[in-house]
């Protein structure tokens, strides 16, 4: 396993600690902020479908899979962090 794809491996373990902990502070979301953890949802299952690629790809399919994944990586890290401002936590 290559260095980057343990580092992406790395950041999608903390993503799931962050999103399990808002998860369990879901039920006090505001509406709109109901919408944003809905995209966030779907923007981790599309980092979770890379990251399973980036496992399997080769050669420049698997550095285009992995700027890829950073990229929802960061989208979801930011999407997080807006989230658990706006709770406090």
């Amino acid at each position: 396993m290559s260095r980057l794809t343990t580092a992406l491996e790395n950041d999608f373990n903390a993503l799931c600690f962050l999103r399990d902990e808002l998860a369990l502070q879901f039920n006090l979301l505001e509406a709109d902020l109901k919408v944003r953890w809905s995209e966030l949802e779907t923007k981790f299952e599309r980092l979770r479908e890379k990251v399973g690629r980036a496992e399997v790809a080769a050669g420049q399919s698997r550095k285009e899979t992995e700027a890829a994944a950073r990229l929802l990586v960061d989208s979801l890290r930011s999407g997080y962090s807006e989230i658990k401002r706006a709770l406090g936590v």
